[in-house]
């Protein structure tokens, strides 16, 4: 599913630059030019980073 329509970022996107060590939400959306134009997803975008991270940190290793 679309996080940001402006921007054309799905999820598959950021959890694989999550997966791939983006770990601030800043370097998320310069990465992925999320949240960069109209902000009307940031909240909802920012909820699916903070999940998503929480979700890879609480991974057994």
């Amino acid at each position: 599913m679309y996080i940001c329509i402006c921007g054309a970022v799905n999820e598959r996107r950021s959890r694989e630059a999550i997966a791939g060590g983006t770990d601030r939400w800043k370097a998320l959306c310069h990465e992925l030019n999320l949240a960069q134009q109209c902000g009307v997803c940031a909240k909802g975008a920012k909820e699916f980073f903070d999940r998503e991270l929480a979700a890879k940190v609480s991974e057994p290793q």
